[in-house]
C-alpha cells in the first residue's frame, strides 16, 4: 500500500504531462496533417507555373538533292501574364489558416487539461502534507495519550479527543489519496488517448 502512495506522490510536471498529451492528440495530428497538406498544394501550385517543353522530330527527303533533312522542334509556352498567382495564394491561405487551427487546438487541449493537473496538483500537496505534518502529530499525539491513559495520566475524555482528532486527519488522508487517485486515473486516459479523455471529463464550456 505504502508503495501504490508513494507512487501516486510522484507525479509528472505540468511540461512532461502537455508534452504528451498534445504529442497522443488525435486532434492536434489532424491539424499538422492539414499542414502538410496545404505545403504540398503549395508545391504543386509552384510547380504549375513552370511549363511544359514540348519536343517534335521531323525527316524529309529532298528529291532533287538526294539528301535526307532531319529538323527538331522545341517548343514552351512562357507564362508572362500567368503565373498561377491566384492557386499559390490561395494555397498560402489554406496553410496559414491550417496553422491557426493547429494553435487554437493546442491551446483549447491545454486548458481543459489544467484543471485535471490542478487539481491532482492540489491533492499531491494535501496528501503530503496530511501524511508528513498532520497526521504523524496525531499518531504521535495518540500514542501518548494512549500511555497517560493507561498510566493514569490521562482521563477517557481527553483520550476520546485525541482518538476522535487522529480518525478525523485519517479521513482526511484518505479522502486526500482517492482524489490523487481519481486525478492520477484522469492523467494516465489522457496521455493514453489524447484529447478523447479530455473531452469526456472536462465540461465543454469550461
Amino acid at each position: 500500500m505504502r508503495a501504490d502512495t508513494d507512487d501516486l506522490l510522484r507525479q509528472a510536471t505540468w511540461e512532461e504531462v502537455l508534452q504528451r498529451v498534445l504529442a497522443t492528440s488525435p486532434q492536434v495530428s489532424a491539424r499538422v496533417a492539414a499542414i502538410e497538406k496545404a505545403r504540398c498544394t503549395i508545391a504543386s501550385e509552384k510547380a504549375a507555373v513552370v511549363p511544359d517543353v514540348s519536343a517534335q522530330v521531323a525527316v524529309q527527303y529532298d528529291d532533287a538533292t538526294e539528301d535526307t533533312i532531319a529538323g527538331v522542334q522545341i517548343g514552351m509556352p512562357l507564362p508572362i501574364w500567368n503565373r498561377n498567382q491566384g492557386g499559390i495564394g490561395r494555397a498560402h491561405a489554406e496553410l496559414v489558416a491550417a496553422r491557426r487551427d493547429l494553435e487554437a487546438t493546442e491551446q483549447t487541449l491545454a486548458r481543459r487539461l489544467a484543471d485535471i493537473f490542478a487539481r491532482n496538483q492540489s491533492a499531491v500537496i494535501q496528501a503530503n502534507v496530511l501524511k508528513s505534518d498532520v497526521l504523524t502529530r496525531a499518531a504521535d499525539t495518540l500514542k501518548l495519550a494512549t500511555e497517560g491513559y493507561q498510566a493514569g495520566e490521562v482521563d477517557f475524555l481527553e483520550l476520546l479527543t485525541v482518538q476522535r482528532t487522529y480518525f478525523q486527519a485519517s479521513l482526511e488522508y484518505l479522502a486526500a489519496l482517492r482524489e490523487l487517485n481519481e486525478t492520477s486515473q484522469l492523467l494516465a486516459g489522457c496521455l493514453l488517448s489524447g484529447s478523447a479523455a479530455i473531452e469526456r471529463t472536462v465540461p465543454e464550456d469550461y
